[in-house]
């Protein structure tokens, strides 16, 4: 022990401990703090996937009922009944079996 005695407990020793503890302790803050954006990254990544998937929804609506009014107005106009003509209006047409005179 006498032999060793001058190189044990040197006050380089409590440093080099101390230089470690703090070492891995800003690792792990600095671990915490990654996973925690990461983790938030994550999230935001999620928020902006399901805004696009709600957009993309809304405009599947929107195409879906400008189609539904399209069908309907054709549908309205197809059963709307052109104004027939009158008698009166049907004598005053020329007929195509007439000579010119």
């Amino acid at each position: 022990e006498e032999l060793i005695g001058h190189v044990q407990s040197w006050p380089a020793e409590q440093l080099e401990r101390g230089s470690h503890r703090l070492e891995e302790e800003a690792h792990q803050i600095s671990s915490h703090g990654i996973t925690r954006v990461s983790a938030e990254l994550k999230m935001a990544r999620s928020l902006v996937r399901l805004a696009e998937i709600q957009a993309t929804l809304q405009e599947q609506r929107i195409l879906f009922l400008r189609q539904q009014m399209a069908d309907m107005e054709r549908h309205q106009r197809s059963t709307v009944v052109p104004p027939s003509h009158t008698q009166d209006s049907l004598l005053l047409l020329p007929d195509s079996t007439d000579t010119p005179h």
